[in-house]
């Protein structure tokens, strides 16, 4: 790649942030006269300790792009935090490789930008997330909800909050108290949706949302028959990867037909369960088995010779 042209084009771009790159091609293109190229090849891997002086004294495009390169050393990550350029410090105080000790000067910053990189840093300590807990501003407060430092403390306390990003964050980080998750999964659609996900969820717990997903809604009535209750919460349960054999063979005579398919689609489901679902009275139960990698030959062959639907 002698000649980088000064359009910079996709496949131009992935070039120039290949690590395995020609090194004279490299010193070549963080030199070069279009700061789209520099900006591009400071993201590199590849770059070398005299590449990242040079870069790191370059315009704010490509401090940009320096401070988000994997390798950065935390010197030259302090040392653009202190950019006039709100930008470049962000992206220097969010690097994984900023010192921690370095970040409490900048919690009460008056840029919710750069606050929201302090919460959304790897390095963030307790302290940090419980005082960034509080920020009027929702988006530093919903960087705070999805942290994996956060405690389930200041969580429960985000969870009755009035911005949904806060919420989507409590719902789906597993440090969340039980109880809140319990209580999400009787609350409106979106806190139902995002906290289905959550990894923490006992089996306990879901078997009791199953069983209340299985009545009838206020909108419903006896009429309903294989679509009765919360449809959506079933299928979503169903969808969860890891899932274990108690909420398999809660859902694996499920009602609803849409539930059993996901059930059937579900990578993490074992193929003894897969060659009951291949006998599923349904096109679309049995389809999702033979899209499925875990079944094996024998059911899939089954689930065929009844029928699948045409693609």
């Amino acid at each position: 790649m002698r000649y980088i042209p000064i359009e910079l084009t996709d496949e131009t771009i992935a070039e120039l942030q290949d690590p395995s790159i020609e090194a004279s091609d490299l010193d070549f293109a963080v030199v070069h006269v279009d700061q789209g190229v520099r900006a591009s090849a400071a993201r590199n891997p590849a770059i070398t300790p005299q590449h990242i002086q040079w870069l790191s004294h370059d315009r704010n495009e490509v401090q940009s792009a320096l401070a988000e390169n994997p390798v950065l050393d935390s010197a030259t990550l302090v040392t653009l935090s202190q950019s006039p350029h709100i930008r470049v410090r962000s992206n220097a105080i969010s690097h994984p490789n900023f010192p921690a000790a370095s970040l409490a000067s900048f919690a009460k910053d008056s840029s919710l930008r750069i606050r929201a990189a302090v919460a959304a840093s790897p390095s963030a300590t307790i302290d940090l997330l419980t005082s960034l807990a509080s920020d009027q501003e929702f988006s530093v407060r919903a960087h705070v909800s999805r942290h994996p430092n956060t405690p389930a403390a200041v969580l429960d306390r985000l969870s009755t909050d009035s911005f949904k990003e806060v919420i989507e964050g409590v719902a789906e980080n597993p440090n969340t108290p039980l109880t809140v998750l319990e209580r999400y999964l009787y609350g409106p659609h979106d806190e139902k949706f995002h906290s289905v996900k959550n990894p923490s969820l006992t089996d306990e717990i879901l078997l009791k949302a199953l069983e209340k997903a299985m009545e009838l809604t206020e909108e419903q009535d006896e009429s309903w028959e294989d679509g009765r209750g919360d449809t959506n919460l079933r299928q979503w349960i169903a969808e969860r990867n890891p899932i274990s054999e108690k909420i398999i063979l809660a859902l694996i005579e499920d009602p609803y037909l849409y539930v059993r398919a996901s059930l059937a689609r579900n990578e993490g489901v074992p193929d003894s369960f897969l060659a009951k679902l291949a006998f599923d009275k349904e096109e679309a139960v049995r389809t999702a088995v033979v899209a499925n990698s875990n079944a094996s030959a024998d059911t899939k062959a089954a689930a065929v010779l009844l029928g699948v639907e045409e693609n």
